[in-house]
Formats: structure tokens, sequence, C-alpha cells
């Protein structure tokens, strides 16, 4: 998991902490997938974001049954101008 191991170059236990909190997050995104709020950036009714601490959790909704993980950012970082899709 490219995302644990770039947490875990300053923490190995924060980043453990992060990668279970963002996977969490992703449990409930599963059960309620409009949970989230529209991606600013973006104003696309389909794209949403969660928030995990710093992190940004940017997700795509194809249908209620499936969901697409965008990116995982740090809040600081600014998002593509354009979706991949």
């Amino acid at each position: 998991m490219r995302y644990a191991d770039t947490i875990a170059r300053s923490s190995e236990t924060v980043s453990r902490q992060v990668v279970q909190d963002v996977l969490q997050i992703v449990e409930q995104i599963r059960g309620q997938p409009l949970s989230g709020s529209m991606v600013g950036e973006y104003k696309r009714a389909d794209v949403r974001e969660r928030l995990s601490g710093s992190y940004r959790i940017i997700y795509r909704v194809i249908s209620n049954d499936l969901i697409e993980i965008v990116t995982i950012r740090v809040v600081q970082r600014r998002l593509p101008r354009r979706l991949p899709f």
C-alpha cells in the first residue's frame, strides 16, 4: 500500500493509526456513499470527500453499491485540475 509506505517514513505507529482511521472511513463510505461532501474543486455530485485527520479521501460514487477511491491526499496539497475519468 503506497499510502502506508509514505506515512511510515515518519513513524510506524502513526502510519498504522492513520491507515486504520482511513480504512474505517472507507467502510463508512461503503455503507453511505453520499455521506461525503461534494468536492469544491470539481463541483460534481458523483465526486465526494471525507476527511480523516489531515487527509482528504476523495472518491467517486459509481452506484449505491460501488465507489472508487480516487485519491488520498494531505489537505494542503492541491488536487489535479482534471479528473482521470
